[in-house]
């Protein structure tokens, strides 16, 4: 069987890791839960507004950051 997979850009084996941030409690866990069923991710955190998103930022170190307008 052949692997599937995209390469990653961090490097192979390595998952992205996700920062959540929504101010619906339930869109942060449908998100979450969402990039959780991928293997290639990896949810590092939730936060439920901008200030709360920095301090994640700064100590969880994601390399993306999902952010709702």
């Amino acid at each position: 069987m052949s692997d599937t997979r995209r390469p990653s850009a961090l490097g192979p084996g390595r998952p992205l890791r996700v920062l959540v941030v929504d101010d619906s409690d339930l869109q942060r866990k449908l998100l979450a839960a969402m990039f959780d069923a991928d293997p290639e991710l990896v949810v590092v955190g939730r936060a439920a507004d901008g200030a709360e998103a920095i301090r994640h930022a700064a100590t969880l170190r994601p390399d993306v950051i999902t952010i709702d307008l």
